[in-house]
C-alpha cells in the first residue's frame, strides 16, 4: 500500500524480476484502506508518518507477527521504539545504514 502510483508500480516491477508475481499485491491508499492483519508487515515511512499511523501498524500486524519500520533518519529509531513498546510490541532487532534505520518488532500474542 502506498500514496503513491509510481511506488505500487516500482514494487510491481520488482515482484516480476524476482518471480514473485501475483504473491505480492499492491495498492494505491492509505494504510485505514486495509481490513486484514498479515504476519509481515513493512512500512517504509518518515518518524512522523510511522507515528501518525501506530494503530493502523497494531491493527494490521496479526498476533505474533513481525512489524519492519524503515525510513528513519538518525536517532529517530528510539522515539518509534519507545512509542511502539509502549503500546504492546515487542523490540527485536534494528539495522543502520548510511544513516537510515530499519527496525523489527514482534506483536503482541493474544494468546500470552
Amino acid at each position: 500500500m502506498d500514496i503513491e502510483a509510481e511506488a505500487v508500480a516500482e514494487v510491481e516491477r520488482n515482484c516480476e524480476l524476482n518471480g514473485l508475481s501475483g504473491r505480492i499485491i499492491g495498492h494505491v491508499g492509505q494504510p485505514s484502506f486495509l481490513k486484514k492483519p498479515a504476519p509481515l508487515v513493512i512500512s517504509n515511512m518518515l518518524l512522523s508518518e510511522l507515528l501518525d499511523i501506530r494503530l493502523d501498524l497494531i491493527r494490521l500486524t496479526s498476533p505474533g507477527g513481525t512489524l519492519i519500520c524503515s525510513g528513519l533518519f538518525g536517532k529517530q529509531e528510539e522515539e518509534l521504539r519507545n512509542s511502539l513498546t509502549e503500546m504492546g510490541f515487542v523490540y527485536r532487532a534494528s539495522l543502520e545504514r548510511e544513516n537510515w534505520n530499519s527496525i523489527q518488532f514482534q506483536s503482541f500474542s493474544k494468546e500470552s
